[in-house]
């Protein structure tokens, strides 16, 4: 019998999202959750690095919900099977919705695997991925919000495209600072050919919302920050929070239809002082 059975008119939304968390091959096992909301992949490397994709049940036009479950699944495998029989662009634009679309099933569990079904013009497609026990890991979530949060902002994705684009992709860490004064919103990176900095206004045109009561400044692996980039280019707003102990979330606004937005969540640890 199965848990839940959902009914999507595209398989583009699914795409978007799960090329947002599919970053690196040490990231492939991933953890699914499901329940009456919807559905939650999430990726993470050793305790420093977590990437969640959100499928809100509003994205599917069925959502048959029985019971909370978990497993796990190969992201590249369910991603791959998304993109090539689904015919999803490859495209790291946000817009790769228009032109043909396919309809989507997916049930759990049939035959202990997550089953796909994908159709287009009558032609239906059907895959299984085995799936396994829920792996055991320790949520970043539960250390985010244990401590009081320092600064919460919400910026223009656009901001943060710039600023990475431009800082040198080969600095070992990156350095972010905000106060509740001048310079307000700073990132910073050292690497082998200098050092270098970029300040934010506390503009309307840069941060729709801007909380800091205090100054914090964390540093962080480079490395680390590029597993956010895929989510950062396809998103519209990137709503940032750092907590007392520096672990740093950037919640990426996607658009993944004309009218509907989904979430990609970014939480990284904060280098210790000896690491810096």
């Amino acid at each position: 019998m199965n848990v839940f059975s959902a009914r999507a008119d595209s398989v583009r939304p699914l795409a978007i999202l799960f090329k947002g968390i599919s970053v690196k091959d040490s990231l492939r096992n991933c953890y699914c959750m499901v329940n009456a909301e919807g559905l939650r992949f999430i990726t993470h490397e050793s305790n420093t690095l977590q990437l969640t994709a959100y499928l809100k049940k509003d994205l599917f036009r069925e959502y048959n919900f029985k019971d909370e479950v978990s497993f796990g699944i190969d992201l590249h495998t369910l991603l791959e099977c998304i993109t090539i029989f689904g015919n999803v662009s490859n495209s790291s634009s946000n817009n790769v919705w228009g032109g043909k679309t396919q309809t989507i099933r997916i049930q759990f569990p049939i035959d202990d695997a997550l089953a796909l079904t994908i159709e287009e013009n009558g032609v239906i497609t059907d895959c299984k991925i085995k799936t396994q026990e829920a792996p055991e890991f320790f949520s970043l979530n539960e250390s985010l919000t244990e401590t009081p949060f320092l600064a919460k902002l919400i910026i223009n994705s656009s901001w943060l495209k710039s600023a990475f684009s431009e800082l040198d992709g080969t600095a070992e860490r990156f350095t972010v600072l905000v106060s509740p004064n001048a310079p307000y919103f700073r990132i910073s990176v050292k690497s082998v050919v200098g050092d270098a900095q970029i300040d934010y206004p506390k503009d309307t045109d840069v941060f729709e919302t801007f909380t800091c009561d205090e100054v914090c400044s964390n540093s962080y692996k480079y490395s680390t920050m590029l597993f956010a980039l895929r989510a950062l280019q396809v998103s519209t707003k990137t709503y940032i929070r750092i907590n007392q102990r520096g672990f740093l979330s950037m919640q990426f606004m996607v658009p993944v239809t004309d009218s509907q937005v989904s979430f990609i969540d970014f939480i990284i640890v904060p280098l210790l002082n000896d690491e810096e």
